[in-house]
């Protein structure tokens, strides 16, 4: 399906199967026994398989927090599945192993996280007490377009951004990345705006680190008499 997976273990194939009796592993198969509804499968490949959805939902019911949430996040981004989806997929599951962690995943899910640093950077913020930010809001000053963000809370005047390596990956000598992106942020501080950046590490760790910067760039919002110029355009839910 092209799902993001966060450190996935494909050292077993997991293989559910109606009235199969208790759960075991054979031969590096691990098979559970559950109800397969026709309307929650689907096929790759010519292969009979869980949908989306309920592939989600059965990850989230096993699988940690922070991997399943890069999951859920995934197939909601990529379209493959919905809130209202997975809220259904809950309903027929609800009685099962793991539907009470299943159903937490699904509560917190966002369908505009790109990346897994970003579903992590949402983590992050959760646990250390940072309030959770809009995402991918298209900001704009008097020239026009500045930037799609990853993270914005309007109400600091703060932009915030997950430095994943996709964007510094081609490392020819001259490359212009690293000037674009000066010149965005540039920009983005001539509109009024604080920005500060977080990378894998520490949202990975959910380190103090990030709430350091946030705050920091929250406070230097409120402290800045620079005059807010900028418009932002939300993305169509």
């Amino acid at each position: 399906m092209g799902l993001a997976q966060l450190e996935p273990d494909l050292s077993l194939v997991h293989l559910t199967r109606e009235c199969a009796g208790s759960a075991r592993t054979v031969d590096g198969v691990r098979y559970h026994d559950a109800a397969l509804l026709p309307g929650r499968l689907t096929k790759l490949e010519d292969v009979v398989a869980t949908g989306a959805a309920r592939t989600v939902v059965d990850l989230a019911r096993r699988a940690p927090f922070e991997a399943a949430l890069v999951a859920a996040e995934s197939a909601l981004n990529l379209g493959l599945t919905t809130l209202a989806e997975l809220g259904d997929v809950l309903v027929d599951c609800s009685d099962w192993p793991g539907a009470r962690r299943a159903r937490r995943v699904a509560e917190f899910a966002s369908p505009y996280s790109e990346s897994p640093g970003e579903t992590l950077g949402r983590i992050a913020f959760e646990v250390l007490g940072v309030p959770q930010p809009e995402q991918q809001v298209s900001i704009f000053d008097e020239r026009g377009f500045v930037a799609r963000c990853d993270y914005l809370w309007q109400e600091h005047h703060t932009v915030g951004e997950f430095d994943g390596k996709v964007k510094y990956t081609s490392g020819r000598v001259g490359d212009d990345t690293l000037v674009r992106e000066k010149a965005r942020e540039d920009r983005l501080r001539e509109a009024g705006l604080e920005v500060f950046r977080i990378g894998w590490s520490e949202t990975r760790a959910a380190s103090e680190s990030v709430r350091r910067k946030a705050l920091g760039a929250f406070d230097r919002a409120a402290r800045s008499a620079a005059s807010r110029s900028y418009t932002v355009r939300r993305p169509q839910p």
